[in-house]
C-alpha cells in the first residue's frame, strides 16, 4: 500500500521524500528495489493513488505480469488511514492476503470514499492546482454535507479566492512530469 519502490537516487531521482532514510540507509542490496524482488513473487498486490504523483510514479515501476493492481484514486500516501477510516482495511487487507479480493470487490469498497473527508478534500485541492477555487469551494461544501468533519470546514476557510480561469498547474520531480 502507497508504494515507495526504493530510495536509489538513480532508480528514483525524482523522489524527495524521506531523505533521512535515503541518506541512513542502504540502498544498493538485493532487497533495495521492491519493483524489482517483485518479479519473483508468485503475485503481488499493489495499492496506491494513481493521482498522488510520487506513489503512481512508484508504482509504475512494477512490471511483472505478477502484479495485480488496485488503484485507490484520490486517497493519498496515507492510503491505510483511510481505508481504516472507510470502515474497509480490515476486510481490503483480509480478502488480499486469503484471496477474493477481485477489482470488481475493490471498486465496491472503493465507493465508501464517498463517505469520507479525505477524498473530498484530495479532489478540492486537486481543483485549485487547476485553479479552480470555486469548483474547489463546491467539492469542499458537497463532502461536508455528505461527510461532515471539520477538517472540511478548516480547508474551505483557507481557500484563496481564485477564479476558475487560472491555468492548470502541474508538480515536477526531477524531470519526470506528474499531473496531479
Amino acid at each position: 500500500m502507497s508504494p515507495q519502490s526504493t530510495l536509489r537516487r538513480d532508480l528514483v531521482p525524482w523522489e524527495q521524500r524521506y531523505l533521512e532514510g535515503r541518506r541512513i540507509g542502504d540502498w544498493d542490496g538485493k532487497w533495495s528495489d521492491a519493483a524489482r524482488a517483485a518479479r519473483g513473487a508468485a503475485e503481488v498486490k499493489l495499492f496506491y493513488d494513481p493521482c498522488f504523483g510520487p506513489d503512481a510514479a512508484h508504482a509504475a515501476r512494477f512490471d511483472a505480469d505478477n502484479i495485480t493492481r488496485y488503484p485507490a484514486p484520490f486517497l493519498g500516501h496515507k492510503l491505510p488511514r483511510q481505508l481504516k477510516e472507510m470502515g474497509v482495511l480490515t476486510t481490503v487487507a483480509s480478502r488480499a492476503i486469503k484471496g477474493g479480493l477481485s477489482t470488481e470487490t475493490w471498486a465496491r469498497m472503493l465507493a465508501k470514499r464517498k463517505d469520507s473527508p479525505a477524498y473530498y478534500e484530495a479532489l478540492s485541492q486537486r481543483a485549485l492546482r487547476r485553479g479552480c477555487a470555486v469548483r474547489a469551494r463546491a467539492i469542499l461544501e458537497f463532502g461536508a454535507g455528505r461527510a461532515p468533519h471539520k477538517r472540511l470546514d478548516r480547508a474551505q476557510a483557507v481557500l484563496p479566492d481564485m477564479g476558475e480561469a487560472s491555468a492548470p498547474a502541474e508538480t515536477a520531480h526531477g524531470g519526470i512530469q506528474i499531473s496531479h
